[in-house]
């Protein structure tokens, strides 16, 4: 770097941050296909991909460039190319991982790969949650890990990051249990596929783990929100108080509360469930009002509303609300 850009990974860290800057600063428009930071990053690209190629040890710096390329594709709304930068990312720090585990690792190096870990599993699973591609495997390596450690008196901005974490981690088990196949069977109350037709149709019967799941799911997420440091803890009433670290804990909670409404939904249509569930037209509603209020257009909360409404519109036509 002391003759300038060259091809070697901190030159890629380089024109990525560079990128990022120049396509942030750009007029927002969602119809627009170019963007000021287009050229840096496609030179960022190259130089990442080829020394991702060659580089079988991990590299601190490779993986923080191939993180912000694929926060370039996040920003961009290129999911597939961003699954594939972050795929990438996170196999580098996993082999970062093991050689650490080899040799000695100072605190300052520990706490670095920690936070690129936790980096990859939060962006690799907000792709995964809406687009079927193969995950990497750093969802095992956090579960082993601790979250970072911000020191006895960490600032907002941590803990809104410790806050992220935690959401992302919430949403990733409603996550599972909605798209869990066995589970998605016994909620329509279906047989699994290899059990052999009854002679008649018998009533459904209600597996009781199922009832726990909804009522743990709904649980966790009250607790989550109560845990959270009162000096970060997001109003989710009218009032659009704090930066934007605050909205975007707010958008976490409007999409646990999307998800959790989708498994009580589910839950609804099966008869022994039903009971269970409450009010799901009210519960639907409140959703609802809530996604509407930052469902600005072109936003992926304005998908999530539309589907949101449909899943209300859907339920109501085959079952009414009595």
């Amino acid at each position: 770097m002391e003759h300038g850009l060259g091809s070697d990974n901190q030159s890629a860290l380089l024109l990525a941050v560079l990128a990022l800057g120049a396509t942030a600063s750009d007029p927002i428009d969602s119809h627009k296909t170019r963007h000021s930071g287009d050229g840096l990053i496609r030179e960022a690209v190259k130089i990442v991909y080829k020394s991702w190629a060659s580089s079988f040890g991990g590299d601190i710096t490779l993986s923080q460039a191939v993180i912000l390329c694929a926060l370039y594709f996040t920003y961009k709304v290129e999911p597939l190319a961003a699954w594939r930068l972050v795929h990438m990312a996170s196999t580098t720090i996993q082999q970062i991982m093991i050689r650490c585990k080899d040799r000695f690792s100072t605190e300052v190096e520990t706490q670095e790969i920690h936070r690129l870990c936790w980096v990859c599993f939060i962006l690799e699973s907000d792709i995964l949650a809406e687009f079927h591609q193969p995950r990497s495997g750093i969802e095992i390596v956090v579960d082993q890990i601790p979250f970072p450690n911000y020191g006895q008196s960490p600032l907002p901005d941590h803990l809104y990051s410790l806050a992220e974490i935690s959401a992302r981690s919430l949403l990733n088990r409603i996550h599972h249990t909605v798209y869990f196949k066995e589970s998605s069977t016994v909620y329509a109350g279906q047989n699994s596929p290899g059990a052999s037709a009854p002679m008649q149709a018998s009533p459904p019967r209600l597996d009781p783990s199922l009832s726990r799941v909804c009522e743990e799911l709904g649980h966790q997420l009250e607790t989550w929100y109560d845990s959270l440091p009162e000096i970060i803890r997001p109003c989710l009433g009218d009032e659009f108080e704090g930066g934007r670290h605050s909205i975007m804990l707010r958008l976490r909670s409007a999409q646990c509360c999307l998800a959790c409404i989708s498994v009580l939904s589910i839950a609804f249509q099966s008869p022994p469930l039903q009971g269970l569930v409450g009010d799901i037209q009210m519960l639907q509603n409140i959703v609802i009002k809530l996604l509407e209020r930052w469902a600005f257009s072109g936003s992926s909360i304005e998908s999530a509303l539309d589907i949101a409404k449909y899943i209300a519109k859907k339920q109501y036509f085959y079952y009414g609300y009595q």
